[in-house]
């Protein structure tokens, strides 16, 4: 409960001072410094541990202000630990003693309403309640003894305008950015009496040597033009910095810093671009760092080799560039539900797309690639990308993992390299406009769930027969060409069950030995083999060995012409009824045809002179 102190003189008989100035970088009119006096919290509600670290707190949640004793069983407090005021989002003013050494982890996380903090030297007579002769309205003001600020302090702490630390301070110090000068000053403190010339303040809570951000007053209103600058000579911007900024605009990058933390950036309502200054020297950026900026232009530098887990998650109308970056790895949700990334270019060094990089990029076309040293697209990456049309994916990649593509309905063509082995469940699921897709010889593994619901009938299979157990297409019609290995196919009778072809030719007139099998696959069907057509190895003048399947009823005329070196050829149908004119003419003169021994004799007379048989050629058992 807050008290007005009466009596002491006539000046606190009234407000201790009202000065009214103009910070027209800042924006701040007017800043009243009053002496006012606080009850102090009671001790019980207190938790701390022989080091003198609050640990615990049992208040209200509903509490509005808060006044942490000096000391808690006799024990003098040093510092408060992780999350002790966590989400107390109704707590406004807090009044530390200036004793406080350390504040852990998120100690004020969640405290979206506090805007005001002071420090206090000693109780009041009556040792419940404390004065502070300065106190001044809008401004967090650290203890004079902080020495330690843990992760995320302050973060989500919206209604921060200003921050204020004593000169002799040896950690910490507040600063402002003067536009004219581009550097940060020590802004002077509008607080009352001794403490005006013993305390700097400002936008911006600094390391005392100026290299680290440890967090941007959320609520601070720019009224400048153009960016704000943050100050050279910083290093480092730390987690939660410039979270949930209210800047109208954006920020530059100085080319000193090399890290910018996890939530760096976060939900900056306003934010609309940040850029980096040349000869930026930024390597690692955390995770969050830029998420929930719905419209924030970024162009990465080419120095940054690392960034965060769902780092540019939720940015909805602008598409963050990393082309130029030297990051090997693209982490999980990095891009998670970008609705408006309609085209990403992924940097040469590129070796990783980890799991649901891309999830819920509804509006993503395209992706390319600058180098071939991706290695590596994880599950889910992909999932969802409701408009993603085309994809190349480099050499290098050996898998297309679980829910890679899953949900991608409008993608059409898909390029996979000859590096693949395995395609896993879900892994091209509910594809519906596949149009252009070859599955390469090298896969050796494909899920039952891969292609469920996916539009499979102009996926070509012809390189991998494996494939073909998984993928089924439409059924060939009678007449249909296609290409299975080394042999061209000629379907002459069409049915999901009872189809044939013949064999109608070879890709190369170079090939030195053909087997032709009992049946064939291709788009999901099993035909059989039941003819070698016309010409179908016409001058294969390098052809030595031939095998004829057991379906084979019929060789076709001229089928092996002139094959010179055609030495031995082994007939396993017993099915075998014809064998047309020169079929045979012009191998090699002591060619050795081997045939079942069961059809001997019966063979020896189709295989007559106009066939081209002749002696010394032998028919064998």
């Amino acid at each position: 409960m807050k008290k007005w102190r009466r009596g002491r003189s006539l000046v606190s008989g009234v407000l201790v001072l009202c000065m009214v100035m103009s910070f027209c970088f800042g924006g701040v009119t007017a800043v009243c410094a009053e002496e006012r006096t606080f009850t102090v919290t009671g001790q019980s509600l207190f938790v701390c541990g022989g080091d003198g670290v609050i640990t615990a707190f049992a208040g209200s949640k509903d509490i509005t202000e808060l006044v942490v004793p000096v000391s808690i069983n006799g024990i003098s407090v040093k510092g408060i630990g992780d999350n002790v005021f966590a989400g107390f989002d109704k707590l406004s003013i807090v009044v530390l003693p200036n004793t406080l050494e350390r504040f852990g982890n998120s100690v004020f996380s969640g405290c979206v309403s506090l805007n005001t903090m002071s420090g206090y030297d000693g109780y009041n007579a009556d040792g419940n309640s404390v004065t502070i002769s300065g106190y001044t309205s809008g401004i967090v003001t650290l203890p004079d003894s902080l020495n330690y600020m843990g992760t995320g302090v302050f973060s989500t702490c919206k209604a921060i305008s200003r921050f204020a630390v004593a000169d002799s301070n040896l950690s910490f110090k507040a600063g402002t950015w003067d536009s004219s000068q581009n550097n940060t000053q020590n802004q002077d403190s509008n607080v009352s009496g001794e403490a005006a010339l013993t305390r700097s303040q400002g936008e911006m809570l600094l390391s005392k040597d100026g290299t680290v951000l440890y967090r941007f007053a959320p609520a601070f209103h720019y009224t400048g033009q153009g960016f704000y600058s943050l100050p050279a000579g910083l290093r480092t911007i730390s987690a939660y910095a410039c979270e949930s900024v209210g800047l109208n605009g954006g920020f530059v990058i100085p080319n000193t810093i090399t890290s910018i933390g996890d939530y760096g950036f976060y939900e900056g309502g306003n934010l609309n671009e940040i850029q980096f200054e040349t000869g930026s020297q930024l390597t690692t950026i955390g995770a969050y760092a830029f998420a929930r900026n719905a419209n924030l232009t970024l162009v990465l530098p080419s120095s940054v080799t690392t960034i965060g887990t769902y780092v540019f998650a939720y940015i909805t109308n602008r598409t963050p560039d990393i082309s130029a970056t030297q990051i090997t790895v693209v982490p999980e949700y990095a891009f998670y539900e970008c609705d408006n990334l309609h085209a990403i270019t992924m940097p040469a060094s590129l070796k990783s797309i980890e799991g649901y990089a891309f999830y819920g990029c509804n509006n993503l076309n395209n992706i390319y690639f600058l180098g071939e040293t991706l290695e590596k697209i994880g599950t889910g990456a992909f999932q969802t990308c409701n408009n993603l049309h085309e994809i190349v994916i480099p050499s290098g990649v050996t898998a297309i993992e679980d829910n890679t593509f899953d949900g991608c309905q409008n993608l059409n063509k898909i390029v996979l390299p000859d590096t693949v082995t395995t395609i896993g469940e879900n892994a091209f699921k509910d594809c519906q406009n596949i149009h252009e897709m070859v599955i390469p010889a090298s896969v050796t593994y494909i899920a039952n769930s891969s292609f469920s619901g996916a539009k499979m009938d102009e996926i070509d299979t012809s390189k991998n027969a494996y494939s073909q157990k998984f993928i089924k297409g439409n059924l060939p019609e009678k007449g249909a060409a296609f290409t299975v290995g080394t042999l061209k196919y000629t379907v002459t009778k069409s049915d999901a069950t009872k189809g044939t072809v013949s064999v109608s030719g070879v890709t190369s007139k170079k090939i030195k030995s053909a087997t032709i099998g009992k049946t064939v696959l291709y788009k999901g069907y099993t035909f059989k083999i039941t003819a070698i057509a016309d010409n179908a190895f016409k001058s294969c003048k390098k052809l030595q060995k031939v095998t004829i399947g057991a379906n084979v009823t019929k060789i076709g005329k001229n089928a092996f012409y002139k094959d010179s070196k055609l030495k031995n050829m082994q007939i396993k149908s017993a099915k075998l009824k014809s064998v047309g004119k020169n079929a045979i003419k012009g191998i090699a003169k002591k060619a050795t045809v081997k045939v079942p021994k069961k059809q001997y004799k019966k063979y020896k007379k189709l295989f007559k002179k106009s066939t081209g048989f002749k002696k010394p050629m032998k028919i064998k058992k």
